[in-house]
């Protein structure tokens, strides 16, 4: 009997458990959209999360990546490489998530450090899973949407982080159309976005009121929820401009990157090497 293919959604819910933070005044936990940060409706099959530059949107899309147990330089969650000698946000490790069934893959598309995801898939001899050609003989755009079109299966869930930074207005809209189809087919997206193309996206949200302002504090999250029978996409926006003057220089630089904290001792490294055979990765990386 053929395994039937799992649907969304695979992620319900994602918050911070602040009883397990110890300073509340280091990074990542100051960047103001996550101080105020409540329960993270992700239920939907597309979730955007938009907002400005140091936001916070990349930190908190690698911790939710994390926890699900994806390496933070992107991949699989058959991948387990570093190239870089980095601590990462400690962020995953304060994170309750609400989980549905098991999704039939996983995968983090990380725009910056994609580069590094194409080396590995070199190195595990896992192309066949990517349009049986290595990713560095593709343009950067390329690679992408060969990821997309190739990679991605029926009944995944794909954390993506800033994918427009590669494509074209062509390349855009064919990934929007791509996203469009692998919902149809049960997968569920979380992506981080500064693109208007993507979040223009097939689904049209019937928006209610954002939380009162008496229960919202400074560079709070501000949540748009869509009615589920009428909509297919959710979004989730961070400011930071609401944040003291004082607030802003004190805060670390390229914090949307998710730059790790200073107490580096308790943040975990990502080890060296695969801890998995390449006949793994070519099956699921």
């Amino acid at each position: 009997m053929a395994r039937q293919t799992p649907r969304g959604p695979f992620v319900l819910s994602a918050e911070i458990d602040w009883s397990n933070v110890a300073d509340r005044h280091r990074h990542p936990f100051d960047l103001p959209a996550l101080e105020a940060l409540g329960e993270l409706d992700l239920r939907s099959p597309v979730t955007f999360f938009v907002g400005g530059n140091g936001s916070g949107k990349s930190t908190l899309i690698e911790a939710i990546a994390a926890h699900q147990g994806l390496n933070p330089e992107g991949g699989s969650d058959q991948m387990d490489f570093s190239t870089v000698d980095r601590s990462v946000s400690d962020l995953h490790k304060h994170l309750r998530v609400a989980r549905g069934p098991r999704p039939s893959t996983r995968y983090f598309l990380r725009a910056e450090s994609f580069f590094n995801v194409a080396t590995a898939v070199d190195d595990y001899g896992a192309t066949d899973s990517y349009g049986d050609i290595s990713l560095h003989e593709l343009s950067h755009g390329e690679s992408f949407l060969a990821l997309v079109h190739h990679r991605f299966t029926p009944g995944g869930w794909y954390c993506l982080d800033e994918p427009e930074a590669a494509l074209s207005v062509r390349g855009l809209l064919e990934l929007l159309v791509l996203v469009h189809e692998h919902v149809q087919t049960g997968s569920q997206f979380v992506i981080a976005t500064h693109s208007p193309i993507l979040m223009a996206s097939p689904a049209r949200p019937s928006t209610s009121s954002p939380t009162s302002a008496s229960n919202e504090s400074p560079g709070a999250t501000s949540t748009r929820s869509e009615s589920r029978a009428r909509s297919s996409m959710h979004r989730t926006g961070f400011s930071n401009s609401s944040a003291s003057p004082e607030h802003r220089r004190n805060r670390r630089p390229n914090l949307d990157r998710g730059a790790a904290s200073g107490a580096a001792s308790s943040a975990p490294r990502i080890g060296k090497g695969s801890a998995k055979s390449a006949e793994n990765v070519r099956r699921g990386g």
